[in-house]
């Protein structure tokens, strides 16, 4: 708008000759109209709406009011799109596919064995397969890195005839151990195998005659736990023992070469 000032005729001109117009003041100072200091203040309004301010104070989103068409970001936006960082594009970020997640389904197969299904595609990695007629038990190996072994659960019977050392090979299995009758009784040897044995390995042992069987315990130490009977405390005892016949009993490694053996038709 313009401004109509007085006439300066015959006034001061050291700037106390002053005019007001609407909120502003002005002073002449013999040359011209001076707009007098601070009088121009401007007082800034508070803002409401999507963004918000209180007077000089810094402005502010407010809460969900950012719209997607407001972000800067590569790709296209649509449904099922989310914003991802990426630091080849130039804002750093793009609008991205959203993963819906993946389901997983075990499935026996024909073949003995089960497969893990990643949304409905198995790979060979993801197979296991189990020798027909056999059981499978996990174990958890006792030294770095845990590795997860799937054993045999004593289902294969390996029939011995003669007197028989103990093979680290024999772990998981069932060992018959059948004498040819007459009073022939058989021998078991446990040698030292904490070389190739981790703790919890087991393996059974199944006297297949009536005639007992000798476990020889010279490179080992071997534990047999008895109960409290009638006639005594119970406790246990290390050494050489007697498997009785048609007896199925199981050897489990403590470690350090030590055995436990335990099961009925043990003395």
């Amino acid at each position: 708008m313009a401004l109509d000032f007085p006439s300066t005729s015959g006034q001061a001109t050291d700037g106390s000759f002053k005019h007001t117009v609407g909120s502003k003041q002005w002073s002449w100072d013999g040359t011209s109209w001076n707009l007098v200091t601070n009088a121009s203040n401007y007082a800034h309004p508070d803002h409401t709406g999507d963004v918000t301010s209180n007077a000089d104070g810094a402005t502010t989103i407010a809460d969900d009011k950012v719209e997607e068409k407001h972000i800067n970001a590569g790709g296209t936006v649509g449904p099922d799109k989310v914003l991802v960082y990426d630091s080849n594009e130039a804002t750093n970020w793009k609008w991205g596919d959203q993963s819906s997640g993946a389901t997983y389904t075990i499935e026996a197969l024909l073949s003995p064995g089960i497969q893990l299904l990643d949304d409905g595609n198995a790979g060979a990695d993801n197979r296991i397969f189990f020798e027909s007629g056999t059981g499978v038990s996990v174990v958890r190996t006792s030294t770095a890195p845990h590795n997860i072994e799937f054993k045999s659960s004593f289902t294969t019977v390996i029939n011995k005839t003669t007197t028989y050392n103990l093979q680290a090979t024999d772990i998981g299995k069932t060992i018959k151990i059948t004498s040819p009758g007459g009073g022939v009784n058989l021998q078991l040897g446990i040698p030292d195998l904490s070389s190739s044995l981790s703790f919890g390995d087991e393996v059974r042992i199944l006297n297949g005659a009536a005639d007992s069987i000798d476990v020889t315990t010279s490179a080992t130490t071997l534990h047999w736990c008895q109960s409290a009977t009638a006639g005594g405390n119970g406790g246990y005892s290390t050494g050489n023992r007697e498997i009785h016949g048609y007896a199925l009993i199981t050897l489990t490694y403590k470690g350090n070469n030590e055995w436990n053996i335990h099961g009925d038709g043990v003395y």
